[in-house]
């Protein structure tokens, strides 16, 4: 069983509106009053987790990147 705290279901809903790394970033930025370092710290422990436990699916040229690809 997985379950998600407000800010993973926002982040799970950017995602399946394929909303770029930046983007999804600044967006969760707002909405819960976090900074953006945070944020991007978080998203990509996020999905670093949601990869292990196989529940991402994306294509390999999709990965994010340091440089702030798309997610």
């Amino acid at each position: 069983m997985f379950s998600l705290n407000p800010v993973g279901t926002r982040i799970i809903e950017l995602l399946q509106q394929q909303q770029s790394h930046a983007s999804l970033v600044g967006q969760v930025s707002r909405e819960f009053n976090i900074s953006e370092a945070v944020v991007e710290a978080d998203v990509l422990e996020f999905l670093s987790v949601l990869r292990q436990q196989q529940l991402l699916n994306e294509p390999a040229t999709r990965q994010p990147s340091q440089g702030g690809g798309g997610v």
